[in-house]
């Protein structure tokens, strides 16, 4: 083990010898400090209002800072230096005033405020923070609701017509203001009646027989004002009189359609005297009898002159009865049928179809039938005849011939196929 410690010194001295030799010969090369120490790095840095941290040292002035790492041979201590510079945020206020609202950096304000700040960079890099002491005056913005009668006076001045009037100034803070008068002026009204009545008349829930002025005063609902109406009355008298009629069924008098007798109508109208002229209807009503007649037909029917293709319960002959009215007959009438088709064959030659043959096509012939309705069904022959052919096939054999799968092995023509 001594020995081994002996070996590792020696080694180490020579290692420093070495070193001293190489670095004098970069001395030309490398910046030393007054002292003779190596400057191993220099760092010029500069922060805001926190410290720094270097080389595990927190500095928070400005200034240079060194730090010496010592090496093992004298005279070639490696120094580190630090170049800090420490500048300082910086706060101001602004402050303003205005009307109603302000506008700051992209902000409105309605209301005074001493909150906002905005943050920007100040002449050594750092945050300048500048904050907003704001007043805002508002104007005045008063609405005045008024309901009057015939007039009012407002901002020294009268108004008599119903309106929105508008009043512009400028209010004790400085800030245009505006007030706003809704005006509704109600008019008394005087209204003169003449009015000519039989009888009596009945005016705002007085009863008048005697001919005279007469006054009534009143205050309409949501009106301000009373209005005076004036009653010019003049009387007269109505007469009665007595309409005698006779009607089939109904009788329309006076646009009012009766259906049976009675006496108790009236129809009012003016006589000479400008009064009511009261008649009564006496009416007498006799009545219409009806009937119904059932028919049944095939395709069409003929009714009073008139021809009917389908069923119906619709068509009416009107007669007289004893009583001198209609006598009304509808006609029920059920209309049934006939029907018709087409019946297609294909025949080879000739066909028979209910009895006769045909040899030849044909669209023709027609057949008569009955259908469910009992009316006539007719039905037409499509027919097509098409024709048998016939030829002669000449073969020569030896001995033997096979035709259609029949062995032949004599002459004949008496095959066919």
């Amino acid at each position: 083990m001594r020995k081994f410690y002996y070996i590792s010194s020696l080694l180490l001295l020579l290692l420093g010898v070495w070193c001293n030799t190489v670095v004098a010969g970069e001395v030309p090369k490398t910046e030393r400090n007054g002292t003779g120490d190596v400057i191993a790095d220099t760092i010029v840095h500069s922060v805001c209002d926190s410290g720094y941290l270097w080389r595990g040292n927190l500095y928070s002035a400005t200034g240079v800072y060194t730090d010496t790492v010592f090496n093992a041979l004298p005279g070639v201590d490696s120094v580190y230096v630090l170049s800090l510079t420490v500048n300082h945020s910086s706060t101001r206020v602004v402050t303003a005033a205005d009307c109603d609202m302000f506008y700051w950096h992209g902000v409105t304000y309605t209301e005074s405020t001493d909150t906002p700040t905005f943050v920007t960079t100040n002449a050594v890099g750092c945050d300048s923070i500048i904050n907003l002491h704001l007043t805002l005056w508002h104007g005045s913005h008063d609405v005045s609701n008024q309901h009057v009668c015939e007039s009012y006076t407002w901002m020294g001045y009268d108004f008599t017509i119903s309106g929105e009037y508008i009043f512009d100034y400028i209010n004790m803070d400085g800030c245009p203001s505006t007030d706003t008068l809704n005006l509704v002026v109600d008019v008394p009204v005087h209204t003169a009646f003449h009015i000519v009545a039989c009888d009596e008349y009945t005016w705002n829930g007085q009863n008048y027989t005697e001919e005279g002025v007469y006054t009534y005063e009143y205050t309409p609902e949501g009106s301000m004002c009373t209005n005076v109406d004036t009653l010019y009355l003049t009387l007269g008298h109505s007469n009665t009189g007595v309409e005698v009629q006779t009607a089939c069924d109904e009788y329309t008098w006076h646009e009012v359609v009766y259906t049976s007798s009675t006496t108790t109508p009236t129809y009012t109208e003016t006589n000479a005297a400008g009064c009511d002229s009261v008649v009564t209807l006496d009416l007498t009503v006799n009545y219409s009898n009806t009937g119904i007649e059932t028919q049944t037909a095939c395709d069409e029917y003929t009714w009073h002159e008139v021809v009917y293709t389908a069923t119906t319960t619709t068509p009416t002959y009107t007669e007289t009865n004893a009583a001198g009215c209609d006598s009304v007959v509808t006609l029920d009438l059920t209309v049934n049928y006939s029907n018709t088709g087409i019946e297609t064959r294909t025949a080879c030659d000739e066909y028979m179809w209910h009895g006769t043959t045909y040899t030849s096509s044909t669209t023709e012939p027609q057949f008569t039938e009955t259908n469910a309705a009992g009316c006539d069904s007719v039905v037409t022959l499509n027919l097509t005849i098409n024709y048998s052919n016939t030829g002669t096939e000449t073969q020569t054999a030896c001995d033997e011939y096979t035709w259609h799968e029949v062995v032949y092995t004599s002459s004949t023509t008496t095959p066919t196929y």
